[in-house]
């Protein structure tokens, strides 16, 4: 007979990953439903903020991203912050949060977190801009890139 405590971190575990790809769906199915709205709004944010270009998240020509690099955006988003989280989580389990470690740790882990994400845009709004579309031809649009 094994102990509770494993059963018990068996079925914590297999809750957290239920719950982690019912937030993957749900953000992913969102994310190309909203495509326009997020557009819009990283529109917005790009010329309030004044990014230059090479920085900016969307491109300029219409759609703006390909619906296949927004989804995949949204995972990494979704797996980026899930991970940071369980990281926060271990850590005021071990009770080191006080530590320097642990706010290296709660500074540091969301940085890199946004800074991924953010260079994964970047560069998914560099292939778009050189001409990639969607590869299914329901999400393909008319994509010419910097040439229209």
């Amino acid at each position: 007979m094994t102990d509770p405590i494993v059963w018990y971190i068996i079925g914590i575990s297999l809750l957290a990953l239920c719950v982690f790809f019912g937030i993957l769906i749900t953000v992913t199915t969102l994310a190309i439903k909203y495509r326009p709205q997020i557009v819009s709004g990283a529109r917005r944010l790009q010329s309030i903020l004044k990014i230059p270009p090479c920085l900016a998240v969307v491109s300029h020509t219409a759609p703006g991203i390909t619906n296949r690099a927004l989804e995949d955006g949204a995972v990494i988003a979704v797996f980026s912050v899930y991970i940071c989280v369980a990281i926060f989580v271990g850590i005021a389990i071990l009770g080191k949060t006080k530590t320097v470690g642990g706010i290296i740790v709660g500074i540091v882990g969301p940085i890199c977190v946004f800074l991924h994400f953010w260079s994964y845009f970047i560069f998914a709004r560099r292939r778009f801009d050189l001409g990639e579309t969607d590869p299914s031809p329901e999400n393909a649009e008319e994509n010419q890139g910097l040439t229209a």
